[in-house]
């Protein structure tokens, strides 16, 4: 078998270091992927970063359709070449590639399957989930912490926006803990499988997802601030008198911070945040 560093060298190519790229060599790795990912004849994949192939050589195997999204034009020729006429080979980048029309004009939710680039990982994953009701499950290598935020307890550093998010549309499970030695070039730190179910519906019932995330991140946006002050940052939306009233509506204590919040927290919080400015909107008392 030909081995990565030999395929960049042939072809002039280079690990995008900007981004933290690091190409996949173990075999045996990328079929355990393929299985987590357990694409059928009637699925749509969606692979992100292909690289020299180490996922896609298996992935041709068993889905019905196979779209990959490669940013590095030789890498992108040479897939072509080698995959063509059973995969359908996207020269584009990743984080501005349109998800949504993808999703759009695939008879089945797609099964996204990726070795991501550290650097761009959690953009991608907000990415995702904005177009989670076109994707089914997401199968990615990322930076072990990463992995970690995704199952964080609030009140603790790893907990986060992303964290939060995550749990609000996915299940989320660690399948293999992968070390440094199965890349090329070699990581210096450690990378996990994560395997991402999206649900049906949010985890809690909210009346505005796009408020929600704005509320999350708001509260997240200095963590050492209390709610009362990082929700400040929502100025377009609120004001003191509203922050009082908030507070008042849904008992939480505007002293704590954004990150001892849980996620039924969270949504309390915005469904409020909703209702004060519906009632503003029409006057309603």
């Amino acid at each position: 078998m030909v081995k990565t560093p030999d395929i960049l060298k042939e072809l002039g190519a280079s690990p995008y270091y900007g981004r933290g790229q690091h190409f996949l060599t173990n075999k045996n790795i990328a079929m355990r992927i393929v299985e987590l990912a357990d694409p059928g004849p009637d699925d749509v994949v969606l692979e992100i970063g292909p690289g020299t192939g180490a996922l896609t050589q298996h992935l041709v195997k068993k889905a019905g359709r196979l779209i990959a999204i490669e940013s590095d034009r030789k890498l992108a020729d040479y897939l072509a070449d080698a995959f063509g006429e059973r995969a359908e080979i996207i020269f584009g980048d990743a984080l501005s590639f349109d998800y949504r029309k993808l999703g759009e004009t695939t008879d089945a939710p797609l099964l996204v399957v990726a070795n991501l680039p550290y650097n761009i990982s959690t953009e991608l994953i907000f990415r995702l989930l904005d177009v989670r009701e076109h994707v089914a499950r997401m199968v990615l290598m990322l930076q072990k912490e990463v992995a970690l935020r995704l199952g964080a307890k609030p009140g603790t550093k790893e907990y986060g926006v992303m964290t939060v998010l995550v749990t609000m549309l996915s299940d989320v499970s660690v399948a293999l803990s992968v070390g440094p030695g199965n890349f090329h070039p070699r990581p210096k730190v450690d990378s996990r499988v994560v395997v991402f179910d999206m649900l049906s519906q949010p985890r809690v019932d909210v009346q505005d997802m796009h408020l929600f995330r704005r509320v999350v991140r708001a509260a997240f946006s200095t963590r050492s601030k209390t709610l009362r002050n990082s929700l400040k940052s929502l100025g377009d939306l609120i004001d003191q008198d509203t922050i009082f009233c908030i507070e008042k509506e849904t008992g939480l204590d505007f002293r704590r911070r954004g990150e001892t919040l849980t996620l039924e927290e969270f949504a309390r919080l915005a469904d409020a945040l909703h209702g004060a400015m519906y009632r503003d909107s029409t006057g309603a008392s």
